[in-house]
């Protein structure tokens, strides 16, 4: 019989499957607030929320085999027991087929901007934004320094707590959850953090980095967190993720994550939803939610660093249930707030108070 679970067991047994292969969203699975649903031979794994009605599962199952429509199928006869309606979420166009052997339904989301760091190379022009980072970095006597949260000294953890905290207090938001991270992500001895350090030992800025895994080989790392002070430098984050990208390769590693941007990029304009409740819906999530938080922005600031675009994909069994699982994708990014409070950020105009 396939269970499901949410304690120290079920999160290890999706970190063995990670392993093997993780792709370079799938340490998300590992994060706070996750369930787990797992076969009855345990080699495939479903990391999923349980909202409003719907199983908001993130990425594809975890395996270390392929996955056959018949793992979806076990899947979704677990949700109808507990009367959730699947869904998956942030997956890539490689992963669709398996999906429209079930005849699925697909929708682009947002991009992931990805990187081979064979291709980061200083000296190119097409680098120069980056490269002119660097000097800066050197003009301010400010140092890329590459750490696990249990490294930092009792001061610097309060440093970095402290530039998230005002960091989030300027956007004058609510904070976005899900597939961001916050501190508690940070402290996972499997995330590195590359931090901007001054000469007389101020953090100005913190990146954290993910893990992406391959056959057991660990081939690259992927952005979670960004965040830095007003007082530092501008291009600070530019030349932190330079400073990755250049270590990493030197390490072996090929793949350099930006992650995905929600409601960012070219998504498409005539959707394959017809209903007009659901294209409705889809237009508040990409106009309103986007606007207010600024997607589009940080979409176009991945781009400076030359990525490769990967399309991550919303997929559900029928066209009908998209509003109900659209709603749970904004609830799962903002989890404190209740339907009325989601309505009036989705509402908001840009500029408003």
């Amino acid at each position: 019989m396939s269970t499901a679970g949410t304690g120290v067991n079920s999160r290890q047994r999706a970190l063995e499957l990670l392993r093997f292969d993780s792709g370079t969203l799938g340490y998300w699975t590992t994060w706070r607030g996750n369930s787990y649903w797992s076969n009855d031979a345990g080699d495939v794994v479903v990391a999923y929320r349980a909202i409003w009605g719907v199983a908001l599962a993130l990425t594809v199952p975890l395996s270390n085999r392929e996955v056959f429509p018949a793992d979806i199928a076990e899947f979704v006869k677990f949700c109808d027991t507990k009367r959730l309606t699947p869904a998956f979420y942030a997956v890539h166009d490689e992963s669709l087929a398996l999906f429209h052997k079930l005849n699925w339904h697909t929708l682009a989301l947002g991009e992931e901007a990805v990187l081979e760091t064979a291709d980061f190379n200083l000296a190119n022009s097409k680098w120069q934004k980056v490269r002119h980072a660097y000097n800066r970095a050197a003009r301010y006597s400010v140092e890329a320094r590459w750490v696990v949260w249990g490294e930092l000294t009792a001061r610097q953890q309060d440093q970095i707590r402290t530039l998230c905290e005002r960091w989030e207090s300027r956007k004058g938001l609510p904070r976005l959850g899900f597939t961001l991270g916050e501190i508690p992500e940070l402290t996972d001895p499997e995330v590195r953090l590359m931090i901007g350090i001054t000469s007389e030992g101020t953090i100005q800025a913190v990146t954290s980095w993910l893990p992406v895994y391959c056959a057991g080989k660990l081939i690259g790392r992927t952005l979670d967190l960004m965040r830095r002070s007003p007082d530092s430098f501008n291009g600070i984050n530019e030349f932190l993720i330079g400073s990755v990208a250049a270590l990493i390769r030197a390490e072996g590693q090929t793949i350099l994550s930006l992650s995905g941007v929600p409601f960012g990029g070219k998504l498409p304009e005539d959707i394959e939803i017809r209903a007009t409740l659901s294209r409705l819906v889809y237009r508040m999530l990409a106009s309103r939610l986007g606007l207010v938080y600024g997607f589009e922005k940080l979409y176009n600031y991945k781009l400076k660093f030359n990525p490769v675009l990967r399309k991550i994909h919303l997929v559900f069994p029928r066209q009908s249930q998209f509003p109900k699982i659209a709603l749970a994708v904004v609830k799962a990014y903002l989890p404190t707030l209740g339907r009325l409070e989601l309505l009036r950020i989705l509402t908001r105009r840009q500029g408003d108070d």
